[in-house]
């Protein structure tokens, strides 16, 4: 890959070894925790060694779990398991979560206290274990595809009310929409444009989430991505992100032609600036961003097909970015956008 987007997986990276740590904690305090609850039900007594050693079991099986799940099955290799139907792929996941921490128990049994498997009641007290491990480990999963769902961030702030009464926030958002998917449509059917749709945003939203967007809403075949703006400025990351979905789709052309007959198209719109951010609904709760950024970002995107571009980023955001970032910028034009008075400046890189 090229110097501009070569750096794109590394926070994403830091971000799954925080998740892995706090996971290992989490699994050995539990395990340690289990200690006496295992000791009560069959009456033994444990000494400080024992519930160390249950400590250690559980660490080992919350590195495992977490590994896999973090570095597998959010990886590039785990790809096939999150393009299938949630219900499958949670079926899936279970089964092969049971054979890691089934390889976990065995490995720590083999090395930490081997003589438990040659005990009286060794195999019942080696599959009650398992069960238990499997239990949290489900819990673990059902968190991390919640997350994977909504998105981290917006299940944190949901969970602690952040956004309970309306917040003000500096963000930047990109509207990025893929062009030209009535044609698909008319080529391949409404469900072969949709199936070429969900591919197009699956391949998207490997890089926004690598370089910390957060995806905000799908309409039809438009994407809105959002950052802070001290988050996506920093490195540039906002501008890399938009660099590195033309290089990933222009590297999986291949892929799309043999599949649909079509590479996708699309245009990007990038601005910054403050807005309103307010939780919303009752049945299903939203997060919903109110201001004029959001309709200037709009706007820029649909101005690209006037510039013929297929990204654009407003000028006062290229005045935020850092002036080290390595990132070459070209001034297109400036123009005053529907339903503005003053006009914007526009710039598009790579």
């Amino acid at each position: 890959m090229s110097d501009s987007v070569s750096t794109k997986w590394d926070p994403r990276f830091r971000r799954k070894l925080i998740a892995l740590g706090v996971i290992v904690v989490i699994s050995a305090l539990v395990g340690g925790g289990y200690a006496p609850l295992v000791g009560g039900t069959t009456g033994e007594s444990l000494s400080q060694k024992d519930i160390l050693v249950f400590g250690a079991h559980g660490m080992l099986v919350g590195l495992f779990f977490s590994t896999f799940e973090l570095f597998y099955v959010q990886g590039s290799p785990g790809q096939w398991l999150r393009r299938m139907p949630f219900a499958k792929a949670l079926l899936a996941r279970s089964v092969l979560n049971t054979v890691v921490i089934v390889s976990a128990f065995v490995i720590g049994g083999l090395t930490m206290v081997p003589e438990r498997f040659t005990d009286a009641g060794a195999m019942e007290s080696f599959l009650r274990d398992v069960a238990f491990s499997f239990v949290i480990a489900l819990t673990f999963q059902f968190i991390l595809t919640v997350r994977q769902v909504i998105g981290g961030r917006v299940l944190w702030n949901l969970i602690l009310g952040r956004y309970h009464r309306p917040v003000k926030e500096d963000r930047i958002f990109m509207f990025l929409d893929m062009v030209g998917s009535m044609v698909v449509a008319d080529k391949m059917g409404d469900l072969g444009a949709q199936s070429m749709i969900t591919r197009f945003f699956f391949d998207v939203a490997q890089v926004t989430t690598a370089y910390g967007g957060e995806t905000h809403r799908y309409v039809g075949d438009e994407v809105v991505v959002t950052w802070p703006t001290k988050q996506g400025i920093k490195d540039a990351d906002c501008i890399r992100c938009c660099l590195g979905i033309r290089e990933r789709i222009s590297q999986k052309a291949d892929e799309y032609q043999a599949m649909f007959g079509a590479v996708p198209d699309f245009r990007i719109g990038l601005h910054a600036g403050s807005v309103v951010a307010a939780e919303c609904g009752d049945d299903k709760h939203e997060i919903v961003y109110f201001g004029d950024t959001i309709n200037t970002a709009a706007r820029i995107e649909q101005y690209c097909k006037v510039a013929e571009k297929n990204f654009l980023v407003s000028g006062h955001l290229v005045e935020m970015l850092p002036e080290n970032s390595g990132i070459e910028f070209s001034h297109v034009t400036n123009v005053t956008l529907k339903g503005h008075e003053t006009e914007t400046s526009l710039y598009t890189a790579g």
